[in-house]
């Protein structure tokens, strides 16, 4: 039986510790396959079943990297500070089948770990994505692998906003947006830190 999802996580090389991110790709049924895509040789112990596949610096370039060895039908982008809400993962699974054509996001809740304006950006950030259809890759966007083709997938000639040049490329292919409507849980350091 052929791979439903993959689960393609960009890992920076900044980022240090992978034991939170593996703790939550254990959340995951075993059927769905699994693949980091780091910048560097990790030393981190990394279950079996997870596939760690070594790119060249870019999110972007890491992502397509991910999809093209990619065995599932449908492909699911998280980002490595990404934390699942319950009902997360079964809510994404209700919208693959009951919205396959669709390129599918989830509502963005930042963990308390940033600035207190985090939640201001968060409801910003789910307005936009529910009134304009641009939501962010902080939201995991999954898509199946022929729309991500179809889409031209993520541009690499760019230093930042691939998720939102992605998104538009999708909507100009005729491809619509779905919420999942269920959180995503991201980290909000990043914002604290710079």
């Amino acid at each position: 039986m052929a791979c439903l999802l993959s689960v393609i996580v960009p890992v920076a090389s900044y980022e240090k510790d992978l034991k939170p991110l593996l703790s939550e790709l254990n959340k995951l049924p075993k059927e769905v396959e699994v693949i980091l895509v780091v910048e560097k040789d990790y030393k981190a112990v990394v279950d079996k079943s997870i596939t760690v596949l070594k790119s060249e610096p870019g999110r972007a370039i890491s992502m397509n990297a991910g999809a093209d060895i990619a065995q599932g039908k449908f492909l699911w982008f998280l980002h490595a500070d990404s934390k699942f809400t319950d009902g997360a993962v079964n809510s994404l699974f209700d919208t693959i089948d009951n919205f396959p054509d669709r390129l599918m996001y989830f509502n963005l809740k930042w963990l308390s770990d940033g600035p207190a304006l985090m939640k201001l950006n968060q409801w910003g950030a789910n307005i936009r994505s529910h009134l304009v259809g641009a939501p962010f890759g902080d939201q995991g966007l999954c898509i199946s692998k022929a729309n991500f083709i179809k889409a031209g997938k993520y541009p690499v000639d760019i230093k930042m906003g691939e998720d939102h040049i992605f998104v538009w490329r999708a909507k100009q292919a005729g491809i619509k947006l779905r919420c999942t409507n269920s959180n995503l849980l991201t980290s909000a350091r990043k914002y604290k830190d710079r």
